[in-house]
Order: structure tokens, then sequence, then C-alpha cells
């Protein structure tokens, strides 16, 4: 068995779908797989190690490639459709690419992680053309991610991608509940983003980072407009309490200048730099509260709804008090309700998040049970071994001789 895996990022740059592609393949032996990826995505922090399996850097296709006349005729007629046909002759030239790759490597089967307009159409090009099993990874909703005009195109090129698809793997019960409904599709398969179930007696940070006289609550990873009302809701309802007793923590690679430009910041917000993975968990262990917010007014509120983070599991598994603030119809609102592992304010009122924080700090909610039942979801639905082991059943499922 070897199979392939498209992304347009990969380990070890510091993102959430780089980080579980590192989980879910880290253990795999190099030589049943291989990865495909777009050379301008490299990053000068790293979250992980490279993954040793051999990789295809594929980069922009050439504007000026040979084609046969049939191909330049279908060409000219797309560019007389204005973007849209300008695209398209791009995912074909994306596709010739893929196709390369996979003739000169072959594999049993092509797993494509959402990402940019281009790479997934490409691959089902590709995959078609060779008689490969195209599998989408849906990371986040590829049709309602784009905006504009691109949105419109991608959500008609969605159906039969859907169709063609081998297996569609989701992250999570929400988006397998709709793509089964809105694509009239029944193979999907819910893999839960890997994270690890750590012993976590056995962290120690040498270095303590928080002040132990405020009660700290932490948010690690990138900011961007999936969050940015929520971080705002945050910090004013900090700013109503009593002065210096509640802190906002952010790790991230991001600078306090860039967040603060979207109106994200305050005395109550204190700004670190990137934490390596390998110290994430003494971090997160340092915090009295953990927080994981979604947005309730983004451009791409369909995407939120069924958004899956990449750090939910990593939360669950430190066994800490979770907040989730986040529009009631998220999964992830749903998530931490159904399994009682999180308090969860799902209106976007500063007052009630106040008060809500401030229960929390007087000890007026039970945050060890909702600690102990999210570190229990975590092992149920989040652990590396469980989660490779599905992936990996999934791939021999696809890859096995007719």
């Amino acid at each position: 068995m070897r199979f392939a895996v498209l992304s347009n990022i990969i380990p070890p740059t510091p993102y959430g779908q780089s980080i579980v592609l590192y989980r879910l393949l880290n253990n795999v032996p190099p030589d049943q797989y291989y990865l495909i990826t777009d050379e301008s995505q490299i990053s000068s922090t790293v979250a992980s190690a490279e993954l040793p399996a051999t990789t295809y850097r594929i980069g922009l296709p050439p504007r000026r490639q040979w084609a046969s006349p049939l191909d330049m005729v279908k060409r000219a007629y797309r560019r007389l459709h204005g973007r849209s046909g300008e695209m398209e002759n791009f995912i074909h030239l994306r596709a010739r690419q893929i196709s390369e790759v996979i003739q000169r490597d072959p594999c049993c089967a092509l797993v494509v992680a959402t990402g940019d307009l281009v790479s997934m159409p490409a691959a089902a090009i590709a995959c078609a053309e060779n008689g490969v099993p195209f599998i989408p990874y849906i990371f986040d909703d590829y049709a309602y991610h784009m905006v504009d005009w691109t949105r419109e195109m991608a959500i008609r090129l969605m159906q039969p991608m859907m169709t063609q698809a081998a297996e569609v793997i989701v992250t999570n019960e929400a988006t397998d509940t709709e793509y089964r409904r809105r694509y009239h599709i029944s193979n999907t398969t819910v893999i839960h983003n890997a994270a690890p179930i750590l012993d976590l007696d056995s962290i120690r940070n040498p270095n303590p980072v928080l002040d132990k006289s405020t009660f700290n609550i932490v948010y690690s990873g990138a900011v961007y407009h999936a969050h940015y009302d929520a971080f705002r809701n945050m910090i004013q309802a900090i700013e109503t309490l009593p002065k210096n007793t509640v802190k906002l923590h952010l790790f991230t690679d991001q600078s306090a200048e860039s967040i603060a430009s979207k109106g994200i910041s305050g005395d109550c917000l204190v700004h670190h730099g990137h934490v390596n993975q390998s110290m994430i968990a003494a971090t997160l262990l340092e915090a009295d509260l953990l927080f994981l917010p979604l947005a309730f007014d983004a451009p791409t509120q369909e995407v939120l709804r069924l958004a899956s983070p990449g750090k939910m599991g990593d939360y669950l598994g430190m066994a800490k008090p979770i907040l989730v603030h986040a529009p009631a119809d998220c999964y992830i609102a749903q998530y931490f309700r159904q399994h009682d592992c999180g308090v969860v304010v799902d209106k976007p009122d500063v007052a009630l998040l106040a008060q809500t924080i401030s229960d929390i700090v007087a000890g007026k909610i039970d945050t060890e049970r909702l600690a102990h039942n999210a570190r229990q979801q975590a092992e149920i639905d989040f652990a590396t071994e469980h989660v490779q082991a599905q992936f990996m059943a999934l791939m021999q499922k696809v890859c096995q001789p007719a």
C-alpha cells in the first residue's frame, strides 16, 4: 500500500491542519505514503518535525505548457467566461502537475485536504484521468470558506467532486450529517483531529510564565476573522470585572500590533509569542481557564458552524476548565453541551460572558466535573493512536485489491 496526501500546508508549518497531518502520519512507515504540496507554503516558524516521507512540491503551474489542439480550444473557450474561466484553466494546469506526480510515483489513493479553490478540483481531475481513488479530507467546508465569485464557483464544483469521491473524510459529526444531506452521499467517515493523551502529572514547566496572583485565561494559536468579535467580547467582559483580577493570555506567532488592528487589545490582554509544540502542554496546564472562541459575525459563518478547531482535542486532554464562546448552532457549542465538558456562552452578550467568568472565578460552577469530562472525551474521540488506526483502516479499505 502506498497512498498520497495533497495539502497546501504540511508539517512543520505551525497551523492546525499541518499539526493534525503530522499527528496522523508520523507513525506511518514512510514507504506507505508521500506528500504533495505547493512549494510556496514554507514558514520560518515550525510546529513539529518534518514528516520522513517523500515530498513533491509542485509550485505554480507555468501558464504556457504544451497542449493538444483540443486542449488549446478548451482553454480559449474557458477564457471567454472571464475570471471563472481563467480559474478553470488554472485548475486544469494544476491537474496536469498532479497527474505527473502520480504517474511518476503511483499511489493506491489520493487524499486531498481542503485549502485553496484550485487543489481539490485539480486533484479530482487527475484522479479521474489516472484511475486513482479520490478522497477529499474536509478540514473546512470547501465551498463556504470561499467568498465572492470564488464561492459560487466552489459550490458548482463541489457536487461532482463528492459524487466522484471513493470516501469523504470529515472531522466531526455535524459535518458528516450536513454533507450527507447536502450532497446526497453515504460514504463519509468521521475522523476527529488527533491529539496526544499525555500523562499530565509528568509535565513540568521549569519557567512558568503566568502570574498566579491573577485568574489566567489562555488561548493558543492563530487569531483571524473566525475569532475577532468573540475576542472583543471577551476583552470587554473582563474589563467590567475588578481591575487586574483576570487576564487573557494569547500565545500566537502574530504580532500584538496586527491583532490590535482588529480591535483586540486592552489592559487585561497579555500577548505572548509563539510556543513550540513541545512546550504547549506545559503552557496550557498553567491556565485557570482555556478559551475556545468562534466569531458570531464573520464572512464565512457557514464554515464556522461546522468547524472543528485543531486545538479542541488538545484543550480537552488538559483536564482543565474550558470556556466556549461561539454561536449556538456551531458544532463546538453543541459538542461541549452534549458531553458536559465545558462552559458554553452562545450569545454575543458581554454582560452574560462577564457574569459567567465571575461565576467560574468564584467557584459557583463545578469546573472539576467539567474538566474530568473533558479529559474523558479527549480519550474517546481525539486520542492520536485511535485516530491513526481509524485513518489507516480507511486507507486499507480503499487500497485493497478489488
